[in-house]
């Protein structure tokens, strides 16, 4: 049934574009297998309730077997596991952690922020990261056996800080850590 009723995606290119131009709605894609008992019934939810949330959502459909995307890991930090770990995906042809100039330079482009926007982020990024920090250094102290952990992940935390040229805004770790 899936493959008939919801819009298909077929590539990773279709992907892109179907999230890039959906400004005002919600884009929700189904991956998996159009022969899958599973993922047929996922379909016949969707297309049951496609209807109802055209005007703040839409579905698309794809299959599992062609399109190919990053790992989980790509969006959590493993540089605390393994310190001389990369990107998984190439920014600008390389897979080293961008400097600051190319990751404004990038997220100027995908969220189509000014340079100030864009710089504002940032900050937003400095104090959750420093929260981050807070609490960490806070779990460090309560967790003797955790607190060599803790002290690599601040120093992972901190030098990305210090990569982008942002400083660590002083901030107090959540009072259930602090207890």
């Amino acid at each position: 049934m899936g493959s008939v009723v919801l819009p298909h995606l077929v590539t990773g290119w279709h992907v892109d574009q179907a999230i890039m131009s959906e400004e005002e709605r919600l884009v929700i894609i189904r991956f998996g297998r159009d022969w899958d008992p599973e993922c047929m019934r996922q379909d016949e939810v969707l297309y049951r309730i496609a209807d109802r949330v055209k005007n703040f959502a839409v579905i698309y459909e794809t299959p599992e077997r062609e399109i190919r995307l990053a790992p989980a890991y790509d969006i959590v930090s493993t540089t605390p596991y393994i310190p001389r770990d990369t990107l998984a995906l190439t920014l600008n042809d390389s897979k080293s952690f961008p400097a600051r100039t190319q990751l404004i330079k990038f997220m100027r482009l995908v969220t189509s922020r000014t340079q100030t926007g864009v710089l504002e982020l940032l900050d937003r990024v400095a104090y959750g990261v420093s929260i981050s920090i807070a609490e960490a250094t806070a779990y460090g102290r309560r967790h003797a056996d955790a607190r060599s952990f803790a002290d690599r992940l601040i120093g992972v935390m901190t030098r990305g800080l210090d990569r982008l040229g942002l400083e660590p805004v002083p901030v107090r770790a959540s009072q259930e850590l602090l207890m």
